[in-house]
């Protein structure tokens, strides 16, 4: 809402509207990102699955081929291998998963019957053709379930985007604890107003943002670890940093982590040294802020 907007009951009534509308659409961003990971998730454990029967029925396949070409002769059993048919029997349809289209593979074994004489071969053969069929059927499984995973990831990483597209927040006093990772990797936040109340930042709460200044009210008591910290090769983009608060009990590891060389955090002068020990011992060896103490 643009801030010289008038303060008249009916601006009040459409920001109320509005932030309730907000509200709604990130909360269905965000169920939608869950049950997606929920699926994704499920996939990848069936894809581990069915590489593991692969992997044993391959082994069982080229056993019995093996002893097939021993009992039969390599060149006997190539030339059974040419009258296998082109395969036709797999169908490809989609099914939905919150509005992602994943692919859903039907595979009819009706039509797997040898092509070969029973006389003039032996069982090893049969044993390999029907290993052989299973790691088809197997792969054709394996297929759906990755192709299903790489779309369903693909949509959660562009759901994320749109459920973290927030360019600015307001914390009132009201709120007196920001949770765990409340706005971790949201990307495009460039500026955060915390109001006195709040008592603690907690681990990971504004770790991965583009914030340049922030400060820490005169109410925080506790800040969590990698709380403002960037976990890529590069710096953290803040460039100001106010902690007004001469009480904070606990602090975690790695709060801003890697800095920029220009970055300035202000600290109340009488906590300069308590603060500025704990803060270099704690946030590793490419902190390089400058701790300047104020008169608050």
């Amino acid at each position: 809402m643009d801030p010289n907007t008038f303060p008249t009951k009916g601006n009040l009534i459409l920001a109320k509207n509005s932030l309730a509308l907000s509200r709604q659409g990130y909360e269905l961003m965000d169920k939608k990102r869950n049950i997606l990971i929920r699926e994704m998730m499920n996939l990848v454990d069936q894809a581990k699955d069915i590489q593991g029967q692969i992997d044993e029925t391959f082994r069982t396949a080229y056993e019995a081929l093996q002893k097939a070409n021993m009992e039969m002769g390599i060149a006997f059993v190539d030339q059974i291998s040419h009258t296998v048919p082109v395969e036709n029997s797999i169908r490809i349809k989609t099914r939905s998963v919150m509005g992602t289209e994943i692919p859903l593979v039907e595979y009819d074994k009706s039509g797997n019957v040898p092509t070969y004489a029973y006389y003039s071969t032996k069982m090893s053969l049969d044993e390999a053709k029907a290993a052989f069929e299973k790691v088809k059927e197997l792969t054709i499984r394996l297929s759906m379930v990755e192709n299903s995973a790489y779309r369903l990831a693909s949509n959660i990483k562009k759901t994320q985007k749109r459920a973290n597209a927030l360019k600015n927040i307001t914390i009132p006093g009201s709120v007196t604890k920001i949770g765990e990772d409340a706005f971790s990797y949201c990307q495009n936040l460039k500026k955060a107003t915390l109001h006195e109340g709040v008592k603690k930042i907690s681990k990971d709460a504004f770790s991965n943002t583009a914030l340049e200044e922030i400060t820490i009210p005169s109410t925080v008591t506790k800040l969590g670890k990698n709380a403002f910290r960037w976990d890529s090769t590069e710096k953290s983009s803040l460039k100001k940093v106010v902690i007004r608060s001469k009480n904070i009990k606990k602090w975690g590891t790695m709060v801003f982590g890697a800095t920029r060389d220009d970055l300035v955090i202000y600290v109340p002068q009488s906590k300069k040294a308590e603060y500025e020990k704990i803060l270099r011992s704690t946030n590793g060896l490419d902190f390089h802020a400058k701790i300047v103490g104020k008169k608050w």
